[in-house]
Order: C-alpha cells, then sequence, then structure tokens
C-alpha cells in the first residue's frame, strides 16, 4: 500500500463523534453512547433535529458518561482537544421554519 492510504492515517482514537438523530435517537442516546463511552471517545455529541437541541456526553468511565448537559440552538460549544474551535448549535440545525 503507497503511503498515505486511509489505513497508515487512520486515527487511534477520537476525541469527538456527533450523531444526529432523526428517526435513531432512541439508539443514539442507549447503545450507540455506551459503546462510545466504552471506546474512552472524550465526548459524544447527539444533534436531536426534532427538539433542536444537542445532547453533550463527556467524562466516560466504562460503559457509562459521568456528565450529561444540553444545549440549545444560541449555545456555543468547544471541540475537545481543539480549544480554537467552537461551534454554535444552531450551526449544526436545520434553519428555523425548515
Amino acid at each position: 500500500m503507497p503511503p498515505g492510504d486511509y489505513l497508515d492515517d487512520h486515527p487511534t482514537e477520537a476525541w469527538l463523534v456527533v450523531e444526529v438523530g432523526v428517526s435513531s435517537l432512541r439508539y443514539d442516546r442507549g447503545t450507540k453512547a455506551e459503546l462510545y463511552a466504552a471506546a474512552h471517545v472524550q465526548e459524544y455529541w447527539v444533534v436531536d433535529v426534532a427538539a433542536a437541541i444537542v445532547t453533550v456526553y463527556a467524562d466516560p468511565v466504562g460503559a457509562v458518561w459521568r456528565t450529561m448537559t444540553t444545549h440549545g440552538r444560541e449555545s456555543v460549544l468547544p471541540v475537545p482537544g481543539f480549544p480554537d474551535v467552537l461551534v454554535r448549535v444552531g450551526d449544526v440545525l436545520p434553519p428555523l421554519g425548515a
């Protein structure tokens, strides 16, 4: 395989995983949340399109998240591992009235 291919350059850990839930929210908040915690993902964000919120799961221990916070459209979230990168929740949600 030539250098620079996906397998050579693929990261070994994830600092952040984002799921956008429309019909999969139960699965995203249950099974997937447990799997990502067990895999030591630093933060897991679940975007609830219908409720227009992002739930942030943080501080994984085993398959459990110690911290869970909910953020509305005007909230600004820092991206783990990238202190200069901020994400406004409204930027990951559909526009109002859509």
